[in-house]
């Protein structure tokens, strides 16, 4: 899946938790980043320390 800047994505942990994250586009290392919606933290995907899914974008 192409991911789109700014848009919403389900996720799942691998706890079968589900939660909103927003893509943030990449930096300049090619890491990706993400702010989870309910919270706001902002998170690269090198800083997640379970694992997790994407599942579909929802926005």
């Amino acid at each position: 899946m192409n991911l789109e800047l700014h848009e919403t994505y389900r996720i799942q942990y691998c706890s079968g938790e589900c939660v909103l994250w927003e893509y943030l586009g990449t930096d300049q290392r090619t890491v990706p980043w993400w702010q989870e919606v309910s919270s706001g933290r902002v998170f690269n995907e090198d800083s997640v320390i379970y694992a997790w899914q994407l599942i579909e974008k929802v926005s």
